[in-house]
């Protein structure tokens, strides 16, 4: 995160909290001010609008690492009302170097384009496009005021870095107390990640939602099925049709359309994964999602798998389909008699969800 200790305050450091600073870090520290917040930049040219995460110039940071910029010495230049953003800020804004840029009540001229820069902890805002303006320049954009969400950030430097896990540990609660929290390097984006495995878990878990959902409807239509169709299963008993090759002409129909509903699925799957650059702001993603060759096929036999399984009691009762049914439509007297599979099959769903379940997780979770 380009130093060894953070401490992050959601106001400027009072004096007390300065001089409590001074005083338990070891000699030879080194500390600079931060600020970081997000906010909107507008290109007021085109209207257009975009999110961004700004910071501040300060001093020597970062102490490791280096931010790179194009041009090469655009950051270690940068004045009083000139601005950096990263290079997918100025293709959405449609910008270009020496370009105006409205950043809340101040207008910035555009230097340069970042590159590459070590990261801060933060929240999930962080995961925004960078823009980096001089800690002058922060007071005449208004956005510094009672209620802004702004981090204030001091970025420490150790004599000793391999301390600065222990100091954290020896003195978090001390920072605590004095209304500031205390990162070290392995925390760095830790709000993002955090909000991210929060994301998964919840679209993880609305994924097993949507597909025992599925699972039900396909029962439901398959039950349907069989029974509008008893009639005609019935007629072809008469004609001399077994029942395993009446339970052979269903489960071709029911392959047939499992396959197509799930080839239209994952055609459906891959167009949404093109459009997820331009839902998330084109290129806030650094990579391009693909459907893989073992997603591709455990899509496809999911796809067949569930409304075969789904559909076992209605091949059982095809089986015992009576050919009298032809002319007498009795089929839920029928259906009626074997109480005991419906037990063992409700008993085998909840047995597959919970295994699903475990599978993804490793165990139960109460979100």
């Amino acid at each position: 995160m380009g130093s060894d200790l953070l401490v992050q305050s959601s106001s400027p450091l009072t004096r007390e909290q300065k001089e409590f600073m001074s005083l338990t870090l070891p000699k030879g520290s080194e500390t600079a001010e931060l600020v970081q917040f997000a906010s909107m930049l507008r290109n007021q040219e085109n209207d257009e609008t975009s999110l961004s995460l700004i910071k501040t110039k300060s001093g020597g940071f970062p102490y490791y690492g280096e931010i790179v910029t194009e041009p090469t010495d655009a950051y270690h230049k940068l004045k009083e009302g000139e601005i950096l953003l990263e290079e997918s800020l100025i293709r959405n804004l449609k910008l270009k170097t020496g370009s105006h840029v409205l950043l809340g009540e101040r207008e910035f001229i555009l230097k340069g384009k970042i590159l590459k820069e070590p990261g801060l902890a933060g929240n999930f805002l962080s995961m925004a496009p960078t823009s980096i303006i001089s800690g002058a320049s922060l007071a005449s954009t208004g956005l510094e005021q009672r209620g802004s969400r702004i981090s204030y950030l001091i970025p420490i430097k150790l004599r000793d870095p391999l301390i600065a896990g222990k100091y954290k540990e020896t003195n978090f609660k001390k920072y605590i107390q004095k209304d500031l929290t205390l990162y070290d390097s392995t925390e760095t984006n830790s709000g993002s990640r955090k909000f991210l495995a929060n994301t998964l878990d919840f679209f993880s878990l609305l994924g097993l939602s949507a597909f025992f959902l599925g699972g039900i409807s396909i029962l439901l239509v398959s039950r349907a099925g069989i029974r509008e169709k008893s009639g005609a299963l019935a007629v072809l008993k008469c004609l001399g049709a077994s029942p395993g090759t009446v339970s052979w002409i269903v489960l071709g129909e029911l392959f047939f359309f499992s396959l197509i509903g799930s080839v239209l699925g994952i055609l459906f799957g891959n167009v949404l994964l093109e459009w997820i650059p331009d839902l998330a702001g084109e290129d806030m993603l650094s990579f391009h999602p693909t459907i893989g060759f073992s997603s591709l096929l455990w899509g496809l036999f999911i796809g067949i798998l569930i409304p075969f399984f789904s559909s076992i009691e209605s091949l059982v009762e095809i089986r015992t389909l009576k050919p009298i049914l032809a002319i007498k439509q009795e089929f839920q007297e029928e259906t009626n008699r074997i109480p005991r599979f419906r037990v063992t099959r409700i008993a085998g769903y909840l047995i597959l969800f919970f295994s699903f379940l475990y599978w993804h997780g490793g165990k139960p979770k109460v979100l």
